[in-house]
């Protein structure tokens, strides 16, 4: 018989070791995703390689985890710190050992599905070729972030529409590549991708950062990006990621439950409302079972060996947190314009940062605040970042207010197409109401009418799209869900929205 110290001493070696060793099959997968590039996009790389840190410290393999990233952040001439990456203000350099397996040119679309399916021979000669190998027994974890739209993910090239992502993961769910998927996503609109679209026979549980008609959110913006007293001048985190990657390094990863996590992000990521689609029956599992190497079977055996009940039974919390009112913060664009006004008017500093001091955001609310104080729509975060360089240099460079000026007039250029547009279509003696309606939100279901028209707006426009004209995607998708349509005259009524986009830009640009 063994003695009651012998078994504590061995349950605490199952708890705090490295939990590499607890999953002998090796059954725990993740792909991790930054779609953007750009030092004004630097959170999407922070935010991967602080999830992949994540995963490391939990056990998971480093041959498990496939991660995409451009790579362009870490030692791109803006970074005052050569070499390193912070998820937080005066956070740990979360690059330092972060494995990317695809750079640069590689982070795009195909590379993705390929890799989520298992496609081996597409990826030969791409980065280090790494595809999921899981099977009908592993526990497989999704994170995106990148920039989104109503039925779209963003990827450099073209992008990812909600019906091709239900398609992929239809495909994996059919080849028994999971037992159970997690898939987190941190963009615009990203409920917009799942909402009445994915079956939860599939055996997929999703957290969004925001309902199908939303921004999200970026955080750790200036004023307060700050490391060692420095501004990075771009923001460090994405509030809704920063949330759920702050609560797996706060708490127990075999006790804290994906319910558990969704209600506590939920009600501190106050800018967006954070949702959950898919199935839901195994929400009281551990985080630790997909962000981690957490293997459930092998600490029962264990404990079954030694004649004593199972504690698993006793780690699920079902936590109920009630989401926090909306404080319906003021985007920065509509501030940057109220500010410029009063600026014209009275001749006062538009702004008047004041940094919280170092060591007094030491408390969890304390964060909490900082995280919403330093917030920004993810839509202005490119205006933002330019004008804080722009501040940073004391207007010493002259390159930063072209692009600053630049990107204020590409806005308006934008605006006045977008505004053209609904014009044309609401105008048309066919449709006997609007059509287009600025503020209402309308899911995606009619795809090929869709895809034709943001390649009709790229094509004749001249550029993909960017995370501010991304808004107006809705635009895009009302004409094509609240145009009638038939079978017969389909290709008639797309041709025809498609020829207002071409003539709207042909006049604007």
């Amino acid at each position: 018989m063994i003695s009651n110290f012998s078994l504590i001493f061995t349950l605490i070696g199952v708890i705090t070791a490295p939990l590499s060793f607890v999953s002998c099959e090796k059954d725990h997968w993740a792909v991790l995703v930054a779609g953007s590039n750009g030092f004004w996009n630097y959170r999407h790389q922070a935010d991967v390689c602080h999830a992949y840190q994540i995963l490391r410290k939990n056990g998971m393999p480093e041959e498990n985890i496939i991660v995409f990233a451009y790579d362009d952040i870490a030692n791109n001439p803006q970074n005052i710190f050569p070499g390193q990456i912070f998820n937080k203000p005066d956070g740990k350099d979360v690059y330092e050992g972060c494995k990317i397996d695809y750079k640069g040119d590689d982070v795009i679309l195909d590379n993705f599905v390929n890799v989520l399916k298992g496609d081996h021979e597409k990826m030969k000669g791409l980065g280090n070729g790494k595809v999921l190998n899981s099977t009908k027994d592993s526990k497989v974890f999704v994170y995106f972030t990148d920039h989104g739209a109503t039925g779209i993910l963003g990827f450099p090239q073209k992008y990812l529409y909600a019906d091709d992502l239900i398609s992929n993961l239809t495909y994996m769910h059919k080849q028994n590549m999971y037992s159970e998927l997690v898939f987190y996503v941190e963009a615009c609109e990203s409920g917009s991708m799942f909402q009445g679209l994915l079956d939860p026979a599939l055996n997929i549980y999703v957290m969004t950062a925001s309902n199908a008609e939303e921004s999200s959110w970026g955080t750790y913006c200036y004023p307060d990006d700050l490391k060692d007293g420095k501004h990075l001048g771009t923001c460090l985190g994405d509030l809704f990621s920063v949330n759920w990657m702050e609560d797996t390094d706060a708490n127990d990863i075999l006790k804290e439950s994906l319910l558990t996590q969704f209600e506590t992000v939920k009600n501190k990521t106050d800018q967006s409302h954070v949702m959950q689609y898919g199935e839901l029956k195994f929400v009281d599992e551990p985080i630790g079972y997909f962000q981690g190497n957490f293997d459930p079977k092998t600490i029962k055996a264990i404990l079954k060996e030694k004649d004593q009940n199972s504690p698993i039974d006793e780690i699920f919390r079902d936590v109920k947190i009630g989401h926090k009112e909306h404080k319906n913060k003021q985007g920065f664009w509509d501030s940057f314009v109220r500010s410029v006004k009063e600026f014209v008017f009275t001749q006062q500093p538009i702004y008047d940062y004041k940094v919280m001091n170092k060591g007094s955001y030491k408390s969890e609310q304390d964060q909490d605040d900082l995280k919403y104080r330093s917030s920004i729509n993810s839509r202005d975060i490119k205006l933002h970042y330019l004008y804080t360089r722009i501040f940073l240099d004391n207007y010493e460079s002259p390159i930063y207010q072209l692009d600053l000026n630049q990107e204020l007039n590409n806005r308006m250029r934008v605006d006045y197409v977008f505004e053209h547009f609904k014009n044309r279509v609401n105008q048309d003696p066919q449709n006997k109401n609007d059509i287009i309606v600025p503020r209402q939100s309308v899911l995606p279901r009619n795809f090929d009418c869709l895809r034709q028209l943001v390649e009709a707006y790229e094509g004749q426009c001249g550029h993909q799209m960017d995370e501010y004209e991304m808004q107006y995607v809705r635009y895009f998708v009302q004409a094509c869900e609240k145009t009638e349509m038939t079978e017969e005259n389909k290709s008639q009524k797309i041709h025809e929205l498609r020829e207002k986009i071409i003539d709207t830009c042909k006049i604007s640009f």
